[in-house]
């Protein structure tokens, strides 16, 4: 990979982007780790540091330094920010919801913190007319590993096409801060959770069965399996409808 060209098309590609959707800015969630501090980079080397904005939104589980991290960077870049605890919000909308539809496991906490967040980087994007700008990377996208309207949720990819161990590299490029860069990748949903915890295996080792997975699908010829690469294959086809539009029946057809 060529970090500096890669930069350089997808800043030009944002601005195309931006161009067409004949909005005026980019809004997105700033977490404190390496995705979303590439994509604010990027955003404010392509769109200008006056048309970005960046949401910074804790939950209870949040890590303080993740936050003090996010807060740092933004005003690194002279970007506008706001920080906005959405504790009380996590809280009123399980409050609200059905409690004889079932057990209430942890994940269910982390995708509706998700969704949340989702819904008010919409609302900020459609009060300043703004594009909403996801952070997810192909690594992610390929494994479901994102909450589906939440994280999930935007109007353009910048890095949706850079496999995570891509994005460390372009992040080293846009000289990104070596404390962010070094941290354990994590949503944050819930105390102690990380990427490569929850999937058992480091990056390096995810993007290289990913790699092996995709030139199989382009070549037809199927990769030698092992069981690390059975665990993956099964979370990328288990999450496909993650990353489709949802299917509309056809009410004409005998099926």
């Amino acid at each position: 990979m060529n970090p500096e060209a890669v930069a350089h098309n997808l800043v030009r590609q944002m601005r195309k982007f931006l161009s067409a959707s004949g909005r005026v800015g980019g809004v997105l969630g700033l977490s404190g780790g390496v995705d979303s501090t590439v994509v604010a980079k990027l955003a404010a080397i392509a769109l200008g540091e006056k048309n970005v904005c960046a949401l910074v939104l804790p939950a209870a589980t949040t890590d303080k330094k993740d936050v003090k991290d996010a807060v740092r960077f933004a005003e690194s870049l002279g970007i506008e920010y706001y920080v906005s605890d959405i504790s009380g919000a996590v809280s009123a909308a399980r409050k609200a919801s059905p409690k004889k539809a079932g057990a209430r496991p942890k994940i269910c906490d982390g995708n509706l913190t998700a969704r949340i967040r989702m819904a008010l980087l919409y609302d900020t994007a459609a009060k300043k007319n703004y594009v909403v700008l996801g952070t997810s990377n192909r690594s992610e996208l390929l494994l479901g590993y994102f909450t589906k309207y939440g994280d999930g949720g935007s109007d353009v990819l910048p890095i949706g096409a850079l496999y995570k161990t891509e994005v460390y590299e372009l992040a080293k490029y846009l000289k990104i801060p070596a404390a962010i860069v070094k941290k354990a990748p994590s949503a944050g949903l819930w105390p102690g959770q990380t990427d490569e915890g929850d999937i058992g295996m480091p990056y390096k080792k995810i993007d290289g069965i990913l790699r092996k997975l995709m030139a199989a699908t382009e070549s037809g010829k199927p990769a030698r399996e092992t069981k690390e690469l059975k665990k993956i294959s099964r979370m990328v086809e288990s999450s496909r409808h993650k990353r489709n539009l949802p299917p509309i029946l056809e009410p004409y057809t005998n099926l």
